[in-house]
């Protein structure tokens, strides 16, 4: 079977509106930009205030966006002629007589301050004016505390206190000897920051990533971005280090059309030396329908959610159906064969670590469960969070996410400053991409430190344990019957480095895995449409006061016709709610005679599952092709509790 893929940075989503505006400003500039290219833009520019000059952009959130798009506007800052000279160092842009901004990369003609920013609704670490440096005695390493010499090194420096991995590195830890693999679009194997730690043999034929993107003119960046995060080299006069700077990388590179049999096939290359495999793509499960963009209240509708779905989800899941399609991605059995052989056999039988990013379509109602790559007890799957550790409107949800990472946010000015294919440094932009690389960094200290004898399964027990709380009076964390926090945004928190690779040097492996299956008889209870009325039903797990819960499944037998209408809780014995499915969403596909819809949850970690389980499914939505007496049906249920003895 062939499917399509989609790498999960945001750089990947398609909005209508912004990219026909950009084309046609790009052709109003013939290829052209910087004030040198425009008379009458310098003339508003330079010598003016330009929050006097930009205000009269007609559409703001187009400035300040890294693009000379608007130059009718006076897109003063992303047309500055001294932004070539961003993310390159402090040296470099003041030598041409432009100010530094230390803590974003950013070169300027001018120091605005942050009531130019507000006006974009960006958020600077360059704040006041007076934070721009001219000369670079207080710049290129801002703080005595920085641990290594590189030139952008102060504007990671917030994400690697987030994650708390500063602290490792003085200790010597940069996961030295850990192998992690790229499976994306390739990695500039040639880029300095990779130098004598890339390695060709155990990479796939395909490692490289292609000359030039046909869409854009660019080479392919988003493997080399992942690639940076994970493990740019420290200390070289390059961009910044990556979380595990001393890791070995590899690479292979995925067609966005790939079978499932090419893609087992990529998976379980050379997986023998393979530690880690760090994933940042996923099915291509959403897409915007420019067919519904004419009528004007769609449209308003489409711009609103697409910005604002976390904070009024309620209201934007009544119109997921306007602009999004939706078949839920379960994992092929080619996939699931491979991924099985990778932690069974992988690292000598202690089991390849596989990291997917959580995906980037919240803004549309994705839910982690809808992805096979996420609700498998085999992975983990990463949310993001911006540099303050806050979760990102983008960055999908669920029961079976199992932590998040910074991977960036659209409010910030800079997020990333990685590896740029073909030499130099550029700003990642934001998406789950980049938190699922950041957490493959964090695993790979966390090797290290133990001296590579940690389990698949102790891994993720070790950040399950040790990761932080963020938004502590959010309502969406539940501690859970043994004590830990989960939340359906953060997972178990933002991971600590620190923690984790303290926890991993004392940590005793788990013993082998084991599994509780219970299922119920033939039920044939009826689902009643868009009503109050729900469907519960329970299944008993013997009493086993030895057992401890990693991770729950379930398998529905149910007939539906819009099984998108479904809200579907789980609640074990300690009162722990998974919500598997939040319903209001546009699946319509049926499920076959003999298939069974598959659902995850982590959030009973370290329960004992001992005693009674609910299932509870209430169809809370009408619509098409769901009249009420369509003969929907919950036929049976099984369940399949994983875990280990004590």
């Amino acid at each position: 079977m062939v499917r399509r893929i989609v790498f999960s940075s945001l750089l990947l989503l398609l909005h209508f509106p912004t990219l026909q505006a950009q084309v046609d400003m790009d052709d109003a500039l013939d290829g052209g930009g910087g004030f040198d290219d425009d008379a009458d833009l310098e003339a508003r520019c330079m010598g003016t205030d330009w929050v006097t000059a930009d205000a009269s952009c007609e559409y703001p959130t187009w400035v300040v966006d890294g693009e000379c798009d608007q130059p009718v506007c006076a897109d003063c800052f992303d047309c500055d002629p001294c932004r070539e000279y961003s993310y390159t160092s402090c040296d470099d842009c003041t030598a041409e007589g432009c100010f530094w901004c230390p803590g974003d990369a950013l070169c300027s003609s001018q120091t605005p301050d942050q009531t130019y920013f507000d006006l974009y609704n960006k958020i600077t670490s360059c704040p006041a004016q007076t934070d721009w440096q001219n000369t670079c005695s207080t710049s290129q390493n801002q703080s005595d505390t920085n641990v290594f010499n590189d030139p952008l090194y102060d504007a990671w420096k917030q994400i690697y206190q987030l994650v708390n991995v500063e602290e490792v590195w003085k200790r010597g830890i940069t996961g030295a000897g850990i192998h992690v693999r790229v499976n994306d679009d390739g990695v500039d194997a040639t880029h300095a920051e990779f130098a004598e730690r890339f390695d060709v043999t155990n990479s796939c034929d395909r490692y490289l990533p292609e000359d030039v993107d046909p869409l854009d003119g660019k080479p392919d960046e988003h493997g080399t971005t992942c690639a940076s995060i994970i493990g740019a080299q420290a200390d070289n006069n390059q961009c910044a280090s990556g979380i595990a700077p001393g890791v070995t990388i590899s690479s292979c590179v995925l067609d966005s059309d790939i079978s499932d049999e090419n893609e087992a096939d990529l998976i379980l290359t050379k997986m023998d030396v393979v530690d880690i495999s760090s994933n940042s793509y996923g099915p291509n499960s959403y897409c915007a329908n420019g067919n519904l963009m004419a009528e004007a209240c769609e449209t308003a509708i489409i711009d609103y959610c697409s910005v604002h779905y976390e904070l009024d989800n309620l209201a934007c899941a009544e119109y997921l159906d306007l602009y999004t399609d939706c078949e839920y991605h379960v994992l092929p059995p080619e996939l699931d064969t491979a991924y099985t052989e990778a932690v069974l056999n992988g690292r000598n039988g202690l089991g390849t670590i596989i990291v997917f990013a959580a995906g980037n379509e919240q803004t549309v109602g994705a839910d982690v469960n809808g992805i096979g790559y996420h609700n498998s007890r085999l992975t983990i799957t990463v949310g993001a969070t911006g540099k303050r550790g806050i979760h990102t409107s983008y960055s999908n949800t669920g029961a079976a996410v199992l932590v998040t990472a910074p991977g960036g946010d659209e409010e910030y000015i800079t997020n990333t400053v990685v590896a740029k294919p073909d030499g130099g440094c550029l700003d990642s932009g934001e998406g789950t991409s980049y938190a699922g690389p950041l957490v493959a960094g964090v695993v790979a200290l966390m090797l290290e430190a133990s001296n590579n004898t940690l389990g698949w399964r102790d891994v993720q027990a070790v950040l399950v344990s040790t990761s932080q709380k963020m938004e502590e009076d959010s309502e969406d964390w539940t501690a859970n019957g043994a004590g830990y926090n989960h939340s359906y945004a953060y997972g178990y928190g933002v991971v600590d480095a620190a923690a984790a690779v303290n926890a991993s040097m004392d940590w005793v492996n788990f013993g082998p895995e084991e599994q509780i299956l219970v299922q119920s008889e033939i039920l044939d209870v009826p689902i009643v449409d868009d009503s109050s009325e729900s469907v519960t039903s329970t299944l008993t797990v013997p009493s086993n006061p030895d057992f401890v819960t990693e991770s729950v499944v379930i398998y529905l037998d149910v007939f539906h016709q819009k099984r998108g209408d479904l809200l579907v809780e789980l609640v074990s014995p300690s009162g722990t709610v998974s919500v598997l499915h939040p319903g209001q969403r546009p699946e319509s596909t049926e499920l076959e005679s003999d298939e069974r819809w598959k659902l995850m949850t982590v959030r009973n970690y370290f329960e004992n599952p001992s005693g009674e389980w609910k299932l509870t499914i209430t169809d809370i939505e009408a619509g098409p092709g769901d009249t009420g007496d369509d003969g929907d049906l919950l036929r049976s249920w099984r369940m399949v509790v994983y875990g280990h003895l004590v």
